[in-house]
């Protein structure tokens, strides 16, 4: 019997535990308000009660063309293989949600060589290499 993975809508619920794993991979957590209608436009991937990975769909100004970020997985799923496919399979339901919302280009940024790796098997190309992501927040 195959692999059977499955998702959802991320909620505000998910909200501490999406927490817990960006400190554990040293990334800041991001304010709740910052994620697309405070956290509820997210997609997460589980299998039987335990979720594995999670990213955040923005649409933009322009009707076409989305970002999905804040990609993270659990740490406490230690199977590779599960963790690969898990995400494999997030990309692919992003772009399909995205796509059904008349998106037909998805944006995103990532430093992490697996991760990007994974985009790659879901049919995303390299933009631009040796770039700096720069952030201002206001205040």
């Amino acid at each position: 019997m195959g692999l059977i993975l499955d998702y959802r809508n991320t909620s505000e619920l998910d909200y501490n535990e999406l927490c817990e794993w960006w400190k554990y991979f040293r990334f800041p957590c991001p304010p709740l308000a910052v994620l697309p209608d405070n956290g509820r436009n997210g997609i997460m991937v589980f299998k039987d009660d335990i979720n594995i990975c999670s990213g955040f769909i923005y649409a933009t100004s322009s009707p076409l063309l989305y970002h999905f970020e804040w990609i993270v997985s659990n740490p406490n799923v230690k199977n590779r293989e599960l963790r690969k496919k898990a995400l494999n399979y997030l990309i692919d339901k992003a772009s399909e949600v995205i796509k059904k919302s008349g998106g037909t280009i998805i944006y995103t940024s990532l430093k992490n060589e697996s991760l990007l790796e994974r985009y790659k098997e879901n049919g995303f190309v390299v933009g631009s290499t040796g770039c700096y992501e720069m952030i201002k927040i206001l205040e």
